[in-house]
């Protein structure tokens, strides 16, 4: 019961942000620490791949340390068999493809900007089909009853969306799915 309040107070009243000039991987690398217990038990390979000399960027590392982690622990959860995580982070410069395959970057960014993106894949089953459009709506879950709240999701996006991000799910062509952050 505890969980699920905390995830609705988190969903119905996140706090402000607490913005200071950091580089990603800072709190990427912070968040594989938090997380490296469960990565152990469940017998998840962890495979970094993190951009060299990012920019520093406006960030509340606490807030997206929470994001990072549930995250990882989503993947954790879909791989029961174990598996592998990869993280990776990169400077990417928009073009007008990117904009025309997602119409949603039009409220954040400018074609020809260069942003950060963060992708973190794992080799799982993948999201059922009839479940991927309905990910970020509160209380949805690919987990077993007693597992997870369903809200994970919603308060993730809702913080990515307070730092002027936008963040999409979709399943990988070899297997898996994929997380975007930008």
């Amino acid at each position: 019961a505890d969980q699920v309040v905390r995830g609705l107070m988190d969903f119905a009243a996140p706090k402000n942000l607490e913005l200071k000039r950091m580089n990603i991987n800072e709190v990427i690398e912070q968040s594989l620490v938090l997380a490296k217990h469960s990565f152990d038990k469940s017998h998840t390979q962890v495979v970094k791949q993190l951009g060299a000399d990012l920019p520093l960027i406006e960030i509340d590392s606490s807030k997206l340390k929470q994001v990072f982690i549930n995250l990882f622990m989503n993947a954790i959860d879909a791989m029961e068999e174990g598996g592998s995580l990869t993280i990776s982070s990169q400077l990417k410069r928009l073009s007008k493809k990117n904009f025309m395959e997602e119409p949603q970057l039009e409220a954040s960014f400018k074609v020809d900007e260069t942003i950060v993106a963060v992708e973190v894949d794992d080799t799982g089953p993948g999201i059922p089909p009839n479940i991927l459009p309905k990910l970020f709506t509160p209380f949805v879950t690919t987990k077993s009853a007693g597992k997870g709240t369903g809200l994970g999701l919603s308060v993730t996006r809702t913080i990515i969306r307070m730092h002027k991000g936008i963040i999409s799910i979709k399943n990988r062509a070899e297997g898996g799915a994929m997380v975007s952050i930008l």
